[in-house]
């Protein structure tokens, strides 16, 4: 498994692989949320950092033995959480805003909406009514995208 720090190796026995093979075979490269616990048995290696501090044993390698896996799409549908949304301060314009409503209208669901807006003197969150969505990997990068456009010539 990686991220975007590092890597580490990750161990599945046999009873967890026959349940969740399917997952990795369908996910790929799709992020998954993996419940872990440390390997315990690896292989240490004494630190002194040279300044009279006491000594630590420190693993060599970093292993996780899986327990539980989900897709982070599964993870989305289980949350009831409120949805949060930054609002970049030059999308304000109401067309900006009426084309976040039509975002979130292909993602039509259970979750409720907030935005967050950032203005020189104040942090807003605003509830939005009547919007509520389900967020998949697809919702945050549409989202993502209309973060990033440019503000619109006025």
């Amino acid at each position: 498994v990686e991220d975007l720090t590092g890597h580490a190796d990750l161990i599945v026995f046999p009873k967890e692989w026959e349940r969740f093979h399917t997952l990795f075979a369908e996910t790929g490269q799709i992020p998954l949320v993996l419940n872990v616990t440390l390997d315990q048995s690896q292989k240490t290696e004494h630190i002194d950092n040279g300044e009279g501090d006491e000594a630590t044993n420190a693993p060599t390698e970093c292993k996780f033995i899986l327990r539980d896996a989900h897709s982070i799409e599964d993870m989305c549908a289980r949350c009831e959480e409120a949805v949060q949304i930054h609002v970049p301060e030059y999308r304000l314009t109401e067309a900006d805003l009426e084309s976040l409503k039509t975002l979130f209208a292909k993602y039509t669901g259970t979750r409720p909406v907030k935005l967050s807006v950032r203005l020189p003197d104040y942090d807003c969150l605003l509830k939005v009514r009547n919007i509520s969505v389900q967020p998949n990997a697809q919702f945050y990068n549409d989202v993502h995208a209309w973060q990033k456009k440019e503000a619109r010539a006025e």
